[in-house]
């Protein structure tokens, strides 16, 4: 649940900062599971989370587009998904790594993009 300044926060950001603020708290919260990788309880929380920001990427592509990255960004976010539900399983701190890695790289690329149409 949303506290009032986060929804506030979403509201009034746009689609791009939106998208940026996705990708940073889906990787704070993978940092967070793989700092509490013993700890139950707050590493199914924060890698939950991290899928559910995840899965909401995902659901905001638009499949209709012809756009090659579209499918691409699509096979990359299940990937994501599913290695996270692995590495959660089997308490694997590489494959938490590998997925910090690749957001960390999709994040500076959208911020070029973003910067490079401003």
């Amino acid at each position: 649940m949303l506290h009032a300044y986060q929804k506030q926060e979403v509201e009034t950001s746009s689609p791009s900062q939106l998208l940026i603020k996705f990708y940073e708290h889906a990787i704070i919260n993978i940092k967070k599971a793989k700092l509490n990788i013993n700890n139950t309880k707050i590493r199914i929380e924060s890698i939950t989370k991290a899928i559910n920001i995840i899965t909401a990427l995902s659901d905001t592509l638009d499949m209709e587009s012809e756009a090659k990255c579209v499918d691409g960004l699509a096979q990359l976010y299940l990937y994501f998904v599913n290695t996270l539900t692995i590495a959660n399983k089997d308490k694997d701190i590489d494959k938490l790594d590998e997925i910090i890695h690749h957001l960390e790289d999709l994040l500076e690329t959208w911020k070029l993009a973003i910067a490079s149409l401003t």
